[in-house]
């Protein structure tokens, strides 16, 4: 045809531009000898993909549990958080499968434990991981840890659920592992035992804690977690010394959890916490922050501490905005029709020590020195009484 020349001319110029482009193209390139080990070669070609839209260890795991089961991962987990909806509240489900897969394997959770794993397997024992997972997660909320934003450790969460499968069902025996199990939830919450090398340590008190659960050991100090001189509880110190809890110090969370645990009553409608309303609840400054720095007691640094924090409704935390404490326990104490018997109980549902914090006020700019020293007071009373219950519940009880 006429214009076939003219055709091939605007072709070839596309071709040319592309062939330069390519020709530029800076492509990153390995070679790896035959010999490779598979896990070697899957952990070179994650940390060299540098797209967009990179390649996790999880996307490998799906890609390969399909290849040798047939199965699809992804329709494995979307069935699990059918199965237990609360799941996703407190993890990334994928994530928390491969790290019990590594644990049921006798292997650390890391990304090369998950390339080692039989993926035959862990399609055929697919039911006790979900197992594991459920009891796991009915387990964390019969403590009352609700969500992960309130969750002080996630390290003990899948080994908790590795273990399930060695828990008795019933009778004394199954309470006594239940002691046991939340003896460990605890300390995990309120130690720095996972601050590093999480992963090893996990394994570390796994294995012991199924020696346990299978009779091979009585000693609950035969598991690191539960040795004192390595691992020790915290003191009143550590306590009062404890940062904000919205932060993600172990500690600071910890506090927070043990106080939920009592039930965490509103101070004003006296609901208690729950999964559903624990949404709509806001980190209150008993001694609210503007006062404290508004007189110039203590700085930021001192008012944003673990021991001077509740979690109360947001309209509650709102009416209370910057008032001294014993102006607005008296108001509490004057709307409700109950007395002042109730809001003590209101306020010991929080760990907190009613006598110190109604005490406090009302101030103006010359009582820096009593603010300060009441503030003190009030610390140092709460960290008695959470200590008490932190090293209950880090004994099971």
């Amino acid at each position: 045809m006429n214009d076939d020349h003219a055709r091939a001319w605007k072709l070839n110029s596309q071709i040319s531009e592309l062939a330069h482009e390519v020709a530029i193209y800076n492509i990153p390139y390995l070679s790896l000898p035959v010999t490779t080990p598979k896990d070697v070669a899957l952990d070179v070609f994650i940390k060299m993909n540098t797209s967009s839209v990179r390649l996790s260890a999880y996307d490998i795991v799906v890609a390969q549990l399909e290849e040798a089961t047939g199965q699809s991962l992804h329709d494995l987990v979307e069935d699990l958080e059918t199965a237990v909806p609360a799941v996703t509240r407190y993890f990334e489900t994928g994530s928390l499968v491969l790290d019990v897969a590594a644990l049921r394997s006798d292997r650390p959770a890391t990304q090369r434990s998950y390339s080692l794993l039989n993926y035959e397997t862990l399609a055929a024992e697919w039911s006790q991981v979900v197992d594991g997972i459920k009891w796991v997660v009915e387990f964390l909320e019969s403590e009352r840890v609700y969500d992960k934003q309130r969750l002080p450790s996630v390290t003990p969460i899948p080994v908790l659920a590795a273990l399930a499968e060695y828990i008795p069902l019933s009778l004394d025996e199954a309470g006594n592992v239940r002691r046991l199990l939340r003896a460990y939830l605890w300390r995990s919450f309120i130690t720095r035992r996972y601050d590093q090398s999480a992963s090893s340590r996990a394994l570390q008190d796994f294995r012991g804690l199924r020696r346990l659960l299978l009779g091979e050991e009585t000693d609950w100090t035969s598991v690191p977690i539960f040795d004192e001189d390595m691992n020790p509880l915290p003191t009143s110190m550590d306590l009062e010394s404890a940062s904000w809890p919205r932060n993600r110090d172990v500690i600071a969370r910890g506090i927070l959890a043990a106080t939920l645990r009592e039930g965490a009553r509103d101070i004003a409608d006296d609901q208690t916490v729950n999964s559903g309303n624990l949404v709509h609840r806001e980190y209150h400054h008993l001694f609210p922050d503007s006062l404290l720095n508004q007189i110039g007691a203590v700085g930021q640094q001192s008012s944003y501490r673990a021991l001077n924090c509740a979690l109360i409704t947001w309209s509650t935390n709102r009416n209370i905005s910057n008032k001294a404490p014993l102006q607005y326990l008296n108001d509490r104490v004057d709307r409700s029709d109950v007395g002042e018997s109730a809001i003590r109980d209101r306020l010991a549902s929080h760990l907190i020590p009613y006598d110190e914090l109604a005490s406090a006020g009302p101030y103006t700019e010359d009582d820096k020195v009593r603010l300060r020293d009441d503030y003190q007071r009030f610390i140092h009373a709460r960290a008695q009484l959470v200590l008490m219950r932190v090293l209950s519940l880090c004994n099971g009880q």
